[in-house]
């Protein structure tokens, strides 16, 4: 069966919810599990309101019930309860619904060596419930301090787990683990995706292979060092997508990417932890992101790359990601510098940029970082401004003559740099109101994209200027008018910008690895 998108397969959603259960019926039950199997698990509940047919499918696609159990010497009480309800979850899907999926998040935290030996029989008597739910088990969640032994897995090994699909351990014991390599009797088909937190690379270089994870696509890996050669395709042969995180710089060379078809690689900064032969790998892999904290690097660029698109974008509350690919979307390089305070966009620092970024799409809060950019773009044909709407969908651009305003964006109080970004063959400014409708496009004031064109130093490249999804606010002699001729060679309003590059913007976005959302 052919993939489906994410996008797809919402759009799916909200079809198969507008037609009757006896049309739902109709739909084939593996096409119905493969659109359901891409939604999230709150697209997922609100589909299986719909009726008990949709609820049975969702089941089936792994809508599942999520209890945490959480130990510590000040809670007893409330760690009692909260097992006691797993307990009857397990039993009411043992004895009465077996299609029940079930999540469970473990945490067991000890201290110091005064709760270690408490703590451990806790976690002993959890993981002795999580054994009872592995037929039924659809996502496991494992937080275990380092005074917690790795004897509590052995009870992972009792029967299949036939459908688990995420298993996360976070476990930083001083000494290495010892993972059973027959962890769910060695059976878990529908197990994708990893993440495992631990102290050091020695629980997964040493012992036998795990069974269990050779279908494994997806790994979140985080370390605290890499004291030993660890070959990935060894321990998870099917991987795709790998997330590498190493506290330690000095670790430097022991992992091994071999062997190993990936699609996508995160780090958490530079490849040094890498072997030479990996780092050689990484030009051939199609994305690759980095998040650099207080340093700038070069990306690790595809053997061909002559013509480069890029989005500058915020995520997490303000951090910068800087993305390129290719006009295609093969492939994908994307910087998050972290969460310092952005003033100019490193384009500078990256030398290819200067003749082969040909197009750059960025928001309105970034438009003051671009153009204190001390970088020359020689190859630059395309600037891109994303507007960001507010929730009504209308966007003033500053007062003029006493109208009011809905919304103001950055770029009204451009900086004039001194050092300012050059671009001397830029063809097209295209300012873009993405959420606007034909009722209700953005508002735009001339004097404030004369503000802008002047802030560009556009006076000798005069580019055609193109609005989508705007509306010009026309008024006779108003200021800027004569200085917008000057500045572009042409002004036009569309509904929105079409064409290939249009589709880069969309497929060079970051994904957001390094969010400090849950990774999914």
């Amino acid at each position: 069966m052919c993939a489906i998108s994410s996008d797809d397969a919402a759009t799916s959603m909200q079809a198969i919810q507008m037609v009757s259960t006896a049309r739902f019926q109709d739909l084939p039950i593996e096409v119905a599990l493969e659109i359901l199997g891409q939604l999230s698990q709150k697209d997922l509940r609100a589909f299986s309101k719909s009726s008990s047919t949709c609820y049975s499918r969702a089941l089936d696609a792994g809508l599942y019930i999520q209890r945490t159990v959480r130990w510590d010497s000040f809670e007893e009480a409330a760690f009692r309860v909260s097992l006691e309800k797993l307990d009857q979850i397990i039993d009411y899907a043992s004895d009465v619904r077996p299609r029940l999926n079930i999540g469970i998040h473990l945490v067991c935290m000890p201290t110091d060596q005064a709760e270690a030996a408490a703590g451990d029989l806790a976690a002993r008597r959890c993981m002795l419930s999580v054994q009872r739910a592995l037929p039924n088990l659809v996502r496991l969640d494992l937080g275990f301090s380092y005074l917690v032994s790795d004897a509590v897995y052995d009870a992972l090994c009792a029967h299949f787990a036939p459908k688990l699909r995420d298993l996360n351990i976070s476990h930083r014991r001083d000494a290495p683990l010892h993972f059973p390599p027959n962890l769910f009797n060695g059976a878990a088909e529908k197990l994708r995706k990893v993440t495992l937190d631990l102290r050091d690379v020695q629980s997964l270089s040493t012992g036998q292979p795990i069974a269990a994870f050779q279908s494994v696509t997806h790994l979140k890996l985080s370390l605290f060092r890499a004291s030993q050669p660890l070959a990935l395709a060894r321990i998870f042969p099917s991987l795709q997508a790998l997330a590498l995180f190493c506290t330690q710089s000095r670790a430097a060379g022991n992992i091994d990417l071999s062997g190993l078809q990936l699609r996508s690689v995160a780090l958490s900064g530079r490849t040094a932890v890498l072997n030479d032969a990996s780092q050689t790998l990484l030009r051939t892999i199609p994305v690759i992101e980095q998040q650099l904290t207080g340093v700038t690097a070069e990306p690790v660029w595809p053997a061909q790359s002559e013509e480069i698109y890029g989005v500058a974008e915020r995520w997490d509350g303000g951090a910068l990601a800087l993305s390129f690919g290719s006009r295609d979307a093969a492939w994908r390089r994307t910087l998050a510098p972290g969460y310092l305070e952005v003033e100019t966009l490193p384009l500078a620092k990256i030398p290819l940029l200067a003749s082969r970024l040909v197009s750059l799409t960025l928001p309105e809060s970034l438009v003051n970082a671009f153009v204190q950019a001390p970088a020359t773009l020689t190859g630059l044909r395309e600037l891109r401004i994303d507007i960001s709407l507010p929730a009504d969908g209308v966007l003033a651009w500053g007062a003029l003559q006493g109208i009011g305003v809905a919304a103001h964006i950055h770029f009204e109080l451009v900086v004039y740099a001194a050092h300012r970004v050059q671009c001397p063959a830029l063809a097209r400014l295209a300012i873009i109101a993405g959420h606007a409708t034909a009722a209700k496009p953005a508002l735009v004031f001339p004097e404030m994209v004369v503000r802008l064109g002047r802030a560009l130093g556009l006076r000798g490249s005069r580019p055609a200027l193109t609005f989508a999804g705007c509306a010009s606010h026309t008024i006779p002699d108003a200021p800027g008018h004569m200085e917008i001729s000057r500045l572009f060679s042409s002004v036009e309003f569309v509904q929105s910008l079409g064409g290939r590059a249009n589709e880069s913007y969309d497929t060079c976005r970051y994904s957001g690895y390094f969010d400090k959302a849950e990774w999914t």
